[in-house]
């Protein structure tokens, strides 16, 4: 079915989210993240979350991003993960993104395997940043009106 979201999901340690028939998360409010893991730090220690996998979602990015309540001051996506080991994401859509946030942002994320992602909206459909390392991508269709990726670059 789909859901209304009023706030960010935040993941901790050993999480797996798949969806069934058809899941439509959807964006309600104008905040930053729809899915960002707990230790998505801005103190700059490097304490890692681990093993977080999402699978069949598709997220509806349908109002303004916002970096008001950003997980740091660099997280700019609407899937973003910052710490982060092993990483799974696998037949992951994000439509109707906005000109503020990226599909997706990863920073210093390690052991990262995506397969079968599509992004639709006017902002950098991938994003990745320094400290990442392993990161694999298997099929992707980025439609977008600013760059399908970006790696290691500002905005």
């Amino acid at each position: 079915g789909s859901y209304q979201l009023s706030n960010p999901i935040y993941l901790n340690d050993n999480i797996t989210i798949v969806g069934e028939d058809n899941v439509k998360l959807i964006k309600n409010k104008n905040y930053s993240h729809v899915f960002v893991n707990t230790k998505n730090r801005s103190d700059f220690t490097e304490k890692f979350n681990t093993n977080i996998v999402i699978k069949n979602i598709l997220i509806d990015a349908n109002k303004k991003g916002s970096q008001i309540d950003a997980a740091h001051r660099t997280a700019n996506g609407i899937i973003s993960f910052k710490f982060l080991r092993n990483l799974i994401l696998e037949n992951v859509q994000i439509i109707n993104g906005d000109n503020e946030l990226f599909g997706v942002h990863l920073q210093s994320v390690k052991n990262a395997f995506i397969k079968s992602y599509a992004y639709n909206g006017m902002k950098d459909g991938f994003h990745i940043n320094g400290g990442c390392e392993n990161v694999i991508i298997d099929g992707f269709d980025i439609s977008s009106f600013d760059d399908a990726f970006g790696i290691k670059t500002d905005d």
